[in-house]
């Protein structure tokens, strides 16, 4: 079994994802040269390459580490009803992206459609968020109808909160509000399927 990373390696590795956001998000792709990174980043031009492989590599690393980062902010805080729920996770996305960098931000829109592999990643991180939601609002195991449906609530969530970020020209709770009852209308229209639907009508 190999050793554990050493606390210098995590901080060189972290180092390195952060320096990626700015450097993928900034730059596109083909033109982002990995020993400038390494060289404003101040470590050795191979570490990079030590670390995750390749540059796709790399950037596909870089797609990760920002969907933990999601998944922590976005955690359901306990003990609320399904509708607060919706805002508290909604409501700290929106903190989430007002405090990072453009860059990360264009990252997050950038143009991963034409790399299935990327996408695949993205996706699957975006849909893990989602699923620590709608366990905590007790659909815990949704079926394929569920998920096309609250896939398409992402995809225009995640859209509405970037061009709120360009031009918020609508209070944020409002956009908030919208996007609950867009939910609770998606979760309304379900459950005529089935039982097992929140109502976020009244919470």
């Amino acid at each position: 079994m190999g050793r554990p990373p050493t606390a210098g390696a995590v901080d060189r590795r972290e180092r390195l994802l952060i320096a990626g956001i700015e450097a993928f998000g900034a730059t596109p792709y083909d033109e982002v040269r990995i020993s400038t990174i390494a060289a404003q980043t101040g470590v050795a031009a191979g570490l990079p390459f030590h670390y995750f492989g390749s540059k796709r590599g790399y950037y596909l690393e870089v797609l990760r580490y920002i969907g933990v980062q999601l998944r922590e902010v976005l955690t359901v805080p306990p003990g609320l009803d399904p509708g607060a729920s919706v805002r508290a996770v909604l409501l700290a996305h929106f903190d989430w992206l007002e405090s990072h960098p453009v860059a990360l931000r264009e990252l997050l829109r950038g143009p991963m459609g034409a790399d299935p592999e990327a996408r695949v990643v993205f996706e699957a991180d975006r849909w893990d968020g989602m699923s620590q939601l709608l366990t905590a609002l007790g659909v815990a195991a949704p079926d394929a109808r569920t998920r096309m449906m609250v896939e398409g609530w992402i995809t225009m969530k995640d859209d509405v909160m970037m061009r709120w970020i360009d031009n918020p020209s609508v209070p944020r709770d409002e956009v908030i509000e919208f996007l609950v009852r867009v939910l609770g209308d998606i979760f309304d229209g379900l459950g005529e399927h089935g039982a097992g639907y929140p109502d976020l009508s009244h919470s």
